[in-house]
């Protein structure tokens, strides 16, 4: 199979970035934001369906071998499989020992291979702890709130920040992997007294935006400063990763909608999925511990809000920490399949296993292979 770049953009909480130009400038709170388009390529086109998986890779050792790659990616293929979603860090962007041997074996065996960076704090709920790499060397870009508790993050609005996170990516996409995933980029949760963000670079971006001082109680104005700050940074990164390849398919997974005020800064799903150099918008709705129709109506906000956008819309299953109920997650992916839906993936990880794995992929391989097979006919 030919490779195919693919970035992808996620945010996704246990399972499942950089800025493009530290002169980028700042939207105004009406303003569109707006991107180049990206450069026409002769790359083929994407798959009818993506079946994919998380391959967490972040956790193994470096002297990983070989033959444990290979026995666990032709396990995948037997198992329908056709693309992984390889998390990384920053360790693995100083020695690509583990990464190289991934890609490796993955594209012998015809599997699409999508990086999904840890790193810098914002992404995945700082799995990996990798804010902390960027904080010891400039404290001073700690995100805070309105009362001053720190967060343990880097501001979204520091440009530094944002330059060291392409700088990353980059190295990243000296490699060749078909596609970056964007994990559930998100705003800490504080409260309407005691909101994010409030640090200093966020202070001097709301005034310059809304021509006032930011309030001590958030407000609409406060909500509407994360949403516009979010998809610019993501915006961002994007547009990078586009212009370093071209040929990339961009990918950004986001966190469900929870209602209520939007204190992660990502409920805003119709201008997300329009992000120009975007190529696939994905949501988690993190089912296992809601009911079947929490499930079903973030699918049908997510086709919904996603309709009449150029990017394709997928969404990923839970299929780690369970006890049982395993054909809910051959439920949740055969749902998504019959309703069209392009990118299926369903997270599973070694650092949180299902108390039965050979029923877990029982359960994927059912609508996996089926779907793989319907490709072929």
């Amino acid at each position: 199979m030919s490779a195919v770049l693919v970035v992808v953009v996620v945010l996704l909480g246990a399972g499942c970035g950089e800025d493009s130009s530290p002169a980028a400038r700042s939207p105004s709170p009406t303003q569109v934001l707006e991107t180049p388009a990206p450069t026409p390529t002769n790359t083929p086109a994407p798959l009818r369906l993506d079946l994919g998986v998380s391959y967490d890779a972040v956790y193994f050792p470096f002297d990983i071998t070989r033959e444990k790659i290979e026995g666990d990616l032709d396990s995948l293929k037997q198992n329908g499989v056709n693309s992984i979603y390889v998390t990384t860090s920053e360790e693995d962007a100083a020695d690509p020992t583990k990464i190289d041997l991934i890609l490796e074996a993955g594209h012998a065996r015809g599997l699409r291979v999508y990086l999904n960076a840890y790193i810098g704090g914002t992404f995945s709920g700082d799995e990996g702890e990798s804010a902390d790499q960027y904080l010891l060397q400039h404290p001073e870009d700690e995100m805070t709130s309105r009362l001053g508790a720190k967060s343990g993050l880097p501001t979204l609005n520091s440009q530094v920040y944002r330059a060291y996170l392409k700088d990353l990516l980059k190295t990243f996409l000296n490699r060749n992997f078909d596609g970056v995933l964007l994990d559930e980029p998100f705003f800490p949760q504080g409260s309407a007294e005691d909101y994010y963000p409030f640090d200093e670079a966020s202070q001097v971006k709301f005034n310059q935006m809304f021509g006032e001082a930011m309030p001590e109680v958030e407000n609409d104005q406060v909500i509407r400063f994360r949403k516009i700050v979010m998809q610019e940074f993501l915006t961002e990164l994007l547009d990078f990763i586009k212009g370093t390849r071209p040929e990339a398919t961009t990918i950004l997974v986001v966190l469900p909608d929870f209602g209520g005020r939007d204190f992660i800064g990502t409920d805003d799903w119709r201008s997300l999925s329009r992000i120009d150099s975007l190529d696939v918008f994905q949501i988690d709705p993190y089912w296992y511990e809601r009911d079947w129709e929490w499930f079903v109506a973030n699918v049908d906000n997510l086709e919904r809000e996603t309709s009449g956008s150029k990017s394709l819309h997928g969404a990923w299953v839970q299929a780690y920490g369970m006890t049982g109920d395993y054909e809910r997650i051959s439920q949740s992916l055969q749902y998504l399949k019959d309703q069209g839906i392009p990118w299926l993936a369903a997270w599973v990880t070694d650092v949180r296993p299902n108390d039965d794995m050979e029923a877990t992929w029982r359960a994927i391989a059912e609508v996996y292979l089926q779907a793989g097979a319907q490709q072929t006919e």
